[in-house]
């Protein structure tokens, strides 16, 4: 089950997204896709690798992506997404690759981050993230990859870290 699109559309206009269930994989990267991700996709429980890099893609990443629970593989990059990073990306315990880099997200990085412990990768690169560092990134115990340049991060680098 996977969709890969190459026409340029709004994403909430591919017809009935919402009701591809038992969808596993979407790769949907470098289109032209604008406005926000639909309320729909976040019924999409058994998507666990998405790709929607490289567009226009604008809002928030809303809390509801918390409860899909398969995702393994994540990738928002390259679009103009704003607000925070959500809290609730904490509840994604088999997550291993969590792509965020170039949007304008703003806030600190959630301590919930510090709970995926299978997180293989994780780059929120290229935003306007602000506040310290957080110790609890010593916590993703699996992470190989760390991108948290180009932000407004502060402080110094947390012990745990190093």
């Amino acid at each position: 089950h996977v969709i890969e699109q190459s026409q340029s559309y709004q994403l909430i206009q591919i017809p009935q997204l919402g009701l591809l269930t038992k969808m596993e994989v979407l790769y949907l990267d470098s289109n032209e896709l604008t406005g926000k991700i639909p309320d729909s996709f976040y019924d999409m429980k058994s998507l666990y690798d998405v790709r929607l890099r490289d567009n226009h893609l604008s809002g928030t990443i809303a809390q509801d992506l918390g409860e899909m629970r398969a995702l393994k593989l994540l990738y928002l990059d390259s679009n103009d997404f704003t607000g925070s990073v959500p809290t609730h990306i904490g509840n994604l315990g088999v997550l291993t690759q969590l792509h965020l880099f170039k949007n304008r997200l703003s806030g600190t990085i959630p301590h919930e981050v510090g709970g995926l412990t299978k997180l293989e990768h994780f780059s929120v690169n290229d935003n306007a993230l602000t506040g310290p560092i957080p110790e609890h990134l010593s916590s993703m115990t699996a992470v190989r990859d760390l991108y948290l340049y180009g932000n407004k991060l502060t402080g110094t680098i947390p012990p745990e870290l190093a």
